[in-house]
């Protein structure tokens, strides 16, 4: 799954949990922005590293708790699968477990 793809899920979890997201004037972007309007994060259209949602999730668990809401942002973690950097499978060779014959 690309960065792209894990951007619109992003987008669409924040819609349905009933904030606006919206694209900047110049479309590099994206804003999270409150019913009323009120700006609470940005995040790029097409990130160049894996640190981009953490980001965007913290700005938004932040505006939450200032407000004294309860924390929706936590759930967006659990349901936008990040596929993307894994940590390397390290395989060994198996081992004699048996004795000399």
């Amino acid at each position: 799954m690309s960065r792209g793809t894990d951007v619109r899920q992003l987008v669409r979890k924040l819609k349905k949990q009933g904030y606006q997201v919206i694209h900047t004037p110049r479309g590099s972007h994206w804003e999270v922005r409150t019913q009323r309007g009120e700006r609470i994060a940005t995040f790029p259209s097409s990130p160049g590293d894996n640190r981009w949602r953490d980001n965007a999730i913290a700005d938004i668990r932040r505006w939450e708790r200032a407000k004294g809401m309860p924390l929706t942002s936590k759930a967006l973690h659990h349901h936008v699968p990040m596929n993307y950097p894994k940590e390397p499978v390290i395989r060994t060779a198996p081992q004699d477990v048996g004795g000399t014959t």
